[in-house]
Order: structure tokens, then C-alpha cells, then sequence
């Protein structure tokens, strides 16, 4: 899926994709933290990127940072779906699939070999966002 599509997804304000100015894959950013809310019916998602988006933040550029990472939080989540879940704890990186069903509401998919987490949601909007120093082994 491209950055267009994906980031239109996932962040229906435009947040997210004012800071790239390039085509990205949701294979080009790393699952790192999933977290759900059964109290309120979300589910927030965090993604590393080893580099910094195309238009940075002044600061960040400044501090020398060169990775980043972002959060996004879907709401009203349901059809909640987990199966065979280790946290994505072995080899495997998951596989991040994102779309959006006839009904409107978004479809997200993760699955790293018979782990799997699945989940629809109303709405989803990038929460978080930071830079950081990443070695150079990353």
C-alpha cells in the first residue's frame, strides 16, 4: 500500500503525511508497541522508522536525532480478534496490513507466522510522534 493511501488511513488529519514528501510502504516503518484499551475500545499502535521524516522538525535536526517514531491511536475498536499471541516476541517482523471496509471503518491486520491480531476501527489519528538516536547498527 502506498504512503498516500496508508497515511490517508491512518491519520485523517494530514499530520502524519506533512511530514513526508516521499512514498513510503507500511513495510518501511517497524511494529514496535501495541497496546489496547478495553475501557475505552482502542487500540494504539507505534511504529520506528530508521530515518527522519522528509520534513523534520527544526529541533530534531538540530539534536542530530536520525530515527523516529510515531503513535497512532484507532478508536471505537471492535471485532477484536487475537490469536496464538507471543507479542510478536519471535523473528519474525509482523506483517501490517491496513484497509478500509465497505462500510467505511478501517481494517487493520497484523500477523508475524501463526500470530495474528485483527481489528476494525472508526477512526484512527496519529497520536505521538518523536525522534530519537538510534545507533548505527539499527
Amino acid at each position: 500500500m502506498c504512503s498516500a493511501q496508508w497515511m490517508d488511513l491512518i491519520d485523517e488529519s494530514g499530520a502524519f503525511s506533512d511530514l513526508f514528501g516521499r512514498t513510503l510502504k507500511v513495510s518501511d516503518f517497524r511494529l514496535i508497541y501495541v497496546h489496547i484499551d478495553e475501557r475505552n475500545t482502542g487500540v494504539t499502535l507505534g511504529f520506528e522508522l530508521a530515518r527522519l521524516p522528509d520534513r523534520p522538525p527544526a529541533q530534531w535536526v538540530r539534536k542530530g536525532f536520525n530515527a523516529s517514531q510515531f503513535l497512532f491511536r484507532f478508536a471505537q475498536v471492535t471485532r477484536l480478534g487475537i490469536e496464538n499471541w507471543c507479542g510478536f516476541s519471535g523473528a519474525r517482523e509482523p506483517h501490517v496490513t491496513l484497509s478500509r471496509d465497505h462500510t467505511g471503518l478501517l481494517h487493520v491486520m497484523l500477523a508475524a507466522g501463526d500470530e495474528t491480531m485483527s481489528f476494525h476501527a472508526a477512526t484512527a489519528r496519529l497520536a505521538e510522534h518523536r525522534a530519537f538516536l538510534a545507533s548505527s547498527s539499527w
